[in-house]
């Protein structure tokens, strides 16, 4: 059984809803709401290219007609979302902090705490900046590159090539040697390079010039066989401050460090201040500019916010529901990691029960890589699957026991055109039970769409893993309180794996994502790759000195006879394959002791148009659903008058049972659709007219029983609460 940690995060735009459906009245009422200052801060923020744009619009200097058009209908979609979602983002969303307890109440504040950082594209370059064209090189201290491994007598390591913004990995490879061993070893407690040239020609017995030692020590900088202390640093404090005290720790009292401290004062100046924002960030650039670093004014500032609220509760019988429906998804989830699946079947084959250097194992030239190249599978059959065949050319694929059944569900839905699937608990013991791993700490991410303690009604998104903590890490820096329920969640894994350590993962893949990456030291250890931190060094793990084997079908990583167990404590999407393969087997192992548990269409998904609501009790696992050919609707959008095509793509909506309002789905995107308005028709359209398909959903919304409330406005909202093992 599951219990419920005491608090819980909730979600809100900045706008209530209302703001969407003003904005779609017509121009005079969309630019009555763009007069509002923090609605026109937001879209700064998010793209300076349409706050320009907007500030001409609303002088009347846009003359020609279709570019008058396309603005607006990126201001209705950016309104749309100030309005609709909830996921933080900038100015446009935010988050806050709630307890349990006999209500189900959350009541904003007008206020809101935010907290602007730069963008860790721009800090990425200013520090490559600092500690190659300065005296600051000299300076710093230089440690191993973290991703360091021996092939035989010879090194590799990975080295990154940059391209503009974009960087580039390569494996590469040089000979090893006693003295380049000795002083990858030295460098682990980190030194300067005059410390390490001194080292050097010690080692020499002094039979090397100064010179040559330096030269010696530089190449290995170049080569990035040593890099220097906060390279690609994503764990800690304000990425900002660390520069900051560095180069005041190395003496550097110059223009450079007075401009850093200017930056970091006008960025707490605009975090407690109410006005002369844009005069603040426009003193930024101007500062920015003079330091001669290259840098894109759309990616220069990051801010993230914190909803202040009178109250803010939930009726504890929510955690009585969600553990009741936990059990239910328990029943028919399947969770698999195919892509690790494989690689443990490759494994045991290659290397049986042996404990084998992790980095070796990955290697794609000595080892499997990964994903393992061997093409391995170990995919056991089910017996009570229903095999879909090949009838039309395409791929054949196989569903689940719960498939079949949800398959035979959909037919006689569609027969008496009920729109929802409703299941109780008398379903779980009559479900294909299929044993599903859970993680010691977990999290769901729901709305309460219907804030009714009558008739409550709740929207699931999942129970997910790793931690209870992943989608919370990267907002602790907001607010002590939030930081402190991120460490109660990861104090509690810690508890429940006393002889195990669990260490957070340091890696950043690109510049940019460094913003959602971006999170304090929130665990004892931490697994460094391509990183440096600044943690003690017997807290840190190279995975140099990690091993890997496979016992009665469990991956183990080991470090100095203790397990290992990665963490990822933020929200990052590990899957994308163009990442690292060690950064993703690193991510990929945490889902061994359970991924998630989820209400999922599987391939039924693209095998019909619609699919009805699916509800265990008052929760909702899945909206109702349409999956439409874009091809259905185009004719429509070529009619002459703008009543033409409402009418038109009105018959065409009822003629499939959709409602007024939907939800355009674009993966973890959504936008606010409202059919009986052409503004809201046209900025939809705009989104869909060059895809061949695409897909709509119920909104969800009960905007007169709606959990969050501002002077009696009603807001969208989310709920994030975590649960752990007893």
């Amino acid at each position: 059984m599951y219990k419920a940690f005491q608090k819980f995060i909730f979600r809100s735009p900045l706008l209530p809803f209302q703001s969407v459906k003003d904005a779609l009245e017509g121009e005079g009422a969309l630019f009555k709401i763009l007069s509002d200052n923090k609605i026109l801060e937001a879209i700064f923020l998010a793209s300076p290219v349409l706050y320009t744009e907007i500030k001409k619009l609303l002088a009347n200097n846009i003359k020609n007609d279709s570019e008058r058009e396309r603005i607006i209908n990126s201001v209705v979609r950016y309104i749309s979302r100030m309005s609709t979602r909830c996921t933080p983002f900038g100015l446009f969303a935010g988050c806050g902090l709630g307890t349990f307890g006999k209500e189900t109440q959350i009541s904003l504040k007008d206020a809101r705490s935010r907290k602007t950082r730069l963008d860790m594209q721009y800090l990425c370059n200013l520090y490559n900046f600092i500690t190659k064209e300065t005296e600051l090189k000299k300076k710093i201290k230089y440690y191993p590159n973290s991703s360091i491994y021996k092939v035989g007598s010879n090194i590799r390591y990975i080295e990154t090539l940059y391209s503009g913004a974009t960087r580039k990995y390569q494996i590469s490879e040089v000979e090893g040697s006693t003295y380049l061993e000795e002083i990858l070893i030295k460098a682990k407690n980190g030194y300067t390079i005059k410390d390490l040239v001194n080292f050097l020609c010690e080692l020499c017995e002094h039979n090397i010039s100064i010179e040559d030692g330096y030269n010696y020590i530089n190449e290995l900088i170049d080569s990035q066989l040593l890099v220097g202390e906060l390279s690609q640093s994503i764990i800690g404090d304000d990425f900002l401050e660390r520069l900051i005290n560095l180069i005041e720790k190395c003496g550097e009292e110059g223009s450079l460090l007075y401009s850093l401290k200017q930056i970091r004062d006008l960025l707490i100046e605009l975090d407690t201040t109410l006005s002369n924002h844009y005069q603040i960030y426009n003193e930024i650039i101007s500062i920015i500019k003079s330091i001669d670093v290259p840098f894109e004014e759309k990616y220069l500032f990051q801010v993230d916010s914190f909803l202040l609220s009178h109250q803010a509760t939930l009726n504890e019988q929510i955690i009585i529901d969600l553990q009741n429906c936990m059990l239910f998804l328990n029943a028919i989830s399947r969770d698999n990691n195919e892509t690790l699946n494989h690689f443990k079947h490759d494994f045991f084959e290659r290397y049986e029960e042996r404990e084998i250097p992790l980095l070796e194992v990955l290697d794609p030239d000595i080892g499997l890589g990964y994903p393992s190249k061997m093409g391995g599978s170990n995919i056991s059959p089910i017996i009570d699957d229903l095999y879909i065949p090949n009838t039309s050319g395409e791929k054949s694929f196989v569903l689940t026991a719960f498939q079949s059944f949800m398959l035979d569900k959909i037919v006689n839905t569609k027969g008496d055109k009920k729109k929802e699937i409703i299941f109780t608990e008398k379903d779980i013991n009559q479900s294909l039970k299929e044993e599903v791993n859970l993680p010691s700490t977990i999290y769901t991410l729901l709305k309460v769409i219907k804030n009714d303690d009558n008739n409550q009604l709740i929207a699931l998104n999942s129970f997910n893993g790793s931690s209870g903590a992943n989608l919370l890490g990267r907002f602790a820096h907001l607010q002590p309180d939030l930081e402190r329920s991120v460490r109660e969640i990861v104090n509690k894994e810690k508890e429940l794996f006393p002889e195990k350590i669990l260490a957070e993962i340091g890696h950043l893949p690109e510049s940019r994502i460094g913003n959602i990456l971006a999170r304090p030291h929130i665990r004892d250890y931490e697994l460094l790759y391509m990183a440096t931190s600044d943690l003690n060094s017997d807290k840190l793990i190279y995975l140099s000195d990690v091993t890997l084997s496979l016992k009665h079908n469990k991956l183990t990583l080991n470090s100095n006879k203790k397990e290992i167990i990665p963490r990822l404590t933020t929200a990052h999407n590990f899957h994308n394959p163009q990442l690292m393969p060690v950064y993703r087997f690193l991510c990929d192992i945490q889902a061994q002791e359970g991924g998630g548990i989820f209400f999922s269409w599987g391939k039924l998904d693209e095998m019909f148009s619609f699919l009805p609501r699916v509800r265990f009790n008052n929760i909702i696992l899945s909206p109702a659903q349409w999956n439409i050919k874009t091809d259905d609707i185009k004719a429509i959008f070529s009619r002459k008058s703008d009543k033409e095509i409402l009418s038109s793509i009105n018959e065409w909506r009822k003629g499939i049972d959709l409602p007024q309002e939907a939800l355009l789905a674009d993966g973890d995107n959504e936008l606010y659709v409202e059919f009986e308005n052409i503004y809201s028709v046209k900025a939809f359209y705009s989104i869909i007219k060059r895809r061949n398909r695409f897909r709509l959903k119920e909104f969800l919304f009960d905007k007169q029983n709606a959990l969050v409330k501002s002077e009696e406005q009603p807001y969208l909202s989310e709920c994030i609460i975590s649960f752990y093992k007893q």
